[in-house]
């Protein structure tokens, strides 16, 4: 019964830590599928990249930021990678 007390708070511990991170994946696409747009090839300086991979450099180029507050537009909504590359390229 010791070991069991010394135990639990660790035990209690990782369980939470678990349910936390479990939380933490991006919510579905309900109204338009954003990650596979994302992954449609493009050809682009005798390049194939991804939509993601492009729009996100091209946007970097431009305006030092991989965001864009798009609030003027929509309400209040900002564009942001939810995930990384599921490919393993960066560019």
């Amino acid at each position: 019964m010791k070991k069991l007390k010394a135990w639990l708070p660790l035990i209690m511990t990782a369980a939470l830590a678990a349910w936390f991170l479990s939380t933490l994946t991006p919510p579905p696409d309900t109204d338009f599928h954003f990650n596979e747009f994302g992954q449609l090839p493009l050809v682009f300086n005798g390049r194939l990249k991804p939509m993601d991979s492009l729009a996100r450099n091209s946007l970097l180029e431009i305006r030092e930021k991989q965001t864009l507050d798009t609030s003027r537009g929509r309400a209040g909504t900002k564009i942001q990678r939810s995930s990384p590359p599921t490919n393993g390229s960066s560019t």
